[in-house]
């Protein structure tokens, strides 16, 4: 690959991947109104929220939102975003377009580090250009999803370092990265957790991961979702 070949520096290959992000996923970002779907009740719970001052719950006409009950992570990043660009289509699809860029630059750098710059490129690429990740869904609208997967790679991305490095502090990033998982979308986020655990019961680190002070001080957090459904505040 030309990468390669040419000796390129990491650093040169990811200013010239983060213009294609900017391209692809950033341009023109608000161009377009909110869809009657997901983000529209994403919209009008972020609207509601920042108006009734209840933090812990999704309201939608005055009412707690029956349709729409994920967690509030993705209404707390849209907040941010309004309070500095304002209550308008860019600041809402905001945390998603960084999520995503997040995801892609990750994805790439993990790659080229492990593998080669070729499928380092490959990937980011098939990323940037995939209508599921990139079109009318998670990347350039305001919604869940995007997050979920940022945190989700994130969650596998820990495990993978606990795997080849056996060193226990992977465990609490891995908590954490699927505690933010959860707080995003709930149950979605334990998506990989059984082929997580027959990884462990195969390189027979079941009894590693589980039994260590970081495990525990992650699992507590998990729960912490509920609060966001119901409408209480955590004690």
């Amino acid at each position: 690959m030309i990468f390669e070949k040419t000796k390129i520096s990491i650093t040169v290959q990811i200013i010239l991947l983060l213009i294609l992000i900017y391209l692809v996923v950033f341009v023109k970002l608000g161009a377009f109104h909110m869809r009657l779907w997901d983000e529209s009740m994403f919209a009008v719970n972020t609207y509601e929220m920042i108006h009734n001052g209840n933090y812990f719950a999704n309201y939608f006409d005055g009412h707690p939102d029956i349709c729409n009950t994920k967690p509030v992570l993705t209404l707390w990043a849209q907040i941010a975003c309004v309070k500095l660009f304002g209550y308008n289509e860019l600041a809402l699809r905001l945390p998603s377009a960084v999520a995503a860029a997040l995801t892609i630059l990750l994805v790439f750098v993990f790659l080229y580090r492990n593998y080669s710059a070729y499928w380092a490129w490959a990937s980011a690429l098939i990323l940037l250009t995939t209508t599921g990740f990139i079109g009318f869904h998670t990347a350039r609208t305001a919604e869940a999803d995007s997050m979920l997967t940022f945190f989700m790679f994130l969650s596998n991305l820990a495990f993978l370092k606990f795997i080849n490095s056996q060193k226990q502090k992977y465990v609490l990033f891995f908590m954490l990265s699927l505690t933010l998982a959860f707080a995003t979308k709930m149950v979605a986020a334990l998506l990989f957790l059984p082929s997580i655990l027959i990884v462990l019961i195969i390189h027979k680190q079941l009894k590693k991961f589980v039994w260590n002070p970081y495990f525990f001080c992650g699992h507590p957090a998990l729960p912490f979702g509920e609060h966001f459904i119901y409408g209480t505040s955590p004690q």
